[in-house]
């Protein structure tokens, strides 16, 4: 399916012009073969900073979809960059690219979203970039709900804890609280269940399978620390759907 245009933003930030025009490159070819193939239609941004503190002094939350540092730059290191970058804006995706793996470990620390070693190979970009944009595809997913009123509002899937049933119209909790849908929980049950993250765990309760803590024989708790009960009739096909969806989400790096 081809989605609208959008405007992406890439940070290079690397000390070595050669290596930033080598990124630079393959990232053009990355988005021009997804173009042909008609799997994105994407006005593509780079910009280059040839060191951590040139990079901070232009940095701005929620400018960029992805940043690529470099490691190994003088003064200030790329870790050190990544660091006040994820303190500031939490939701964009860092990709270490550098001359050895020894650091990879310490990315988790930053919740970097890949590491590349150089040269940079085309294959393991396509890997990282095919990941990303998975992932941002869904944390945009929205469910459009119906409040009483009349009034349509979207929300974030991956905001949605988990769903519930109240006189047949559904229940959407949420960090921020419970909203009630002028909807009929069928509706909204509908358009979960086309959702590989949702789980009905009991009648009339759809759990978001991200928000989960830990499954028990006959509860899940959640990260809130409460509790869903799970159905009597069903409970091992019902662990069986999170354990597979917890190692789908492995594999795929989330």
């Amino acid at each position: 399916m081809r989605e609208e245009q959008k405007n992406f933003y890439i940070a290079a930030v690397d000390d070595t012009a050669a290596d930033r025009s080598a990124l630079r490159g393959m990232l053009n070819r990355y988005f021009e073969e997804r173009e042909q193939r008609r799997e994105s239609d994407i006005q593509l941004n780079i910009e280059e900073f040839g060191s951590g503190e040139e990079f901070l002094e232009a940095f701005q939350p929620g400018r960029y979809d992805i940043i690529f540092f470099d490691i190994y730059m003088k003064e200030l290191t790329g870790m050190d960059t990544a660091r006040e970058v994820y303190r500031r804006d939490k939701q964009c995706r860092l990709i270490f690219f550098t001359t050895t793996p020894d650091y990879a470990v310490e990315g988790y620390s930053v919740h970097a979203a890949w590491y590349l070693v150089k040269p940079l190979k085309y294959d393991k970009l396509c890997l990282a970039l095919d990941s990303f944009i998975r992932t941002a595809a869904r944390d945009s997913a929205c469910l459009l709900l119906t409040l009483k009123g009349g009034l349509r509002r979207p929300v974030l899937l991956r905001d949605i804890i988990y769903v519930d049933c109240v006189r047949r119209t559904g229940r959407i909790h949420t960090e921020k609280g419970v909203t009630e849908a002028a909807d009929k929980f069928t509706e909204i049950a509908s358009r979960l269940e086309q959702e590989a993250r949702f789980l009905c765990c009991n009648r009339g309760i759809y759990v978001n399978m991200d928000w989960i803590r830990e499954m028990k024989t006959q509860d899940i708790i959640l990260k809130s620390g409460e509790q869903l009960p799970v159905r009597i009739h069903g409970r091992g096909e019902v662990r069986q759907k999170y354990l597979r969806y917890t190692l789908e989400e492995l594999r795929e790096g989330n």
